[in-house]
């Protein structure tokens, strides 16, 4: 894991050389490529299994056609389609599969169609705080969900 977030620290513009001077961003543009939280691990990688990615999120106003290609082979800029997830902070980190575990039974209780593959750790770690004011979700994605709302007493539910 380190390793990658070390490729998307170069790619970025935020890597640092063997003595800690900056080094030159690792994309075509020699730019550096603004991100924004969280960082993105799928839930593979926290758990120890291999073939996992950790993924960054770029702006919203940049377009794939403004995104530098980075000079890695081993980094991809793929888009990923919108899509619905459920969220829920991280009490405990030991004891992450029982609370995924839990998530997952809540809101298929709640009649949400939820995807069990497709589920990541989102890390809001900024080098600026506090780390114990720093806080991870869990995330999973959903292919049904149903919306209530409540107006004058009657409840009223939208399938998506």
């Amino acid at each position: 894991i380190r390793d990658q977030i070390g490729l998307l620290a170069d790619y970025v513009g935020a890597g640092k050389g063997p003595t800690g001077e900056a080094k030159e961003p690792q994309n075509t543009e020699k730019m550096n490529v603004p991100i924004t939280a969280p960082l993105l691990m799928p839930g593979a990688a926290v758990v120890g299994l291999g073939n996992s990615r950790i993924q960054l999120i770029l702006p919203p106003d940049f377009g794939l056609s403004d995104v530098p290609s980075p000079l890695d082979p081993n980094l991809r800029i793929v888009e990923i389609p919108e899509h619905v997830c459920a969220i829920q902070n991280i009490v405990q980190k030991e004891n992450l599969e029982k609370q995924l575990k839990t998530l997952m039974e809540t809101l298929e209780r709640d009649d949400h169609l939820v995807d069990k593959s497709s589920w990541q750790v989102l890390h809001y770690r900024s080098p600026w705080f506090n780390p114990m004011f720093n806080s991870d979700e869990l995330a999973v994605g959903l292919r049904k969900y149903v919306h209530c709302r409540e107006n004058r007493n009657t409840l009223w539910c939208t399938e998506y």
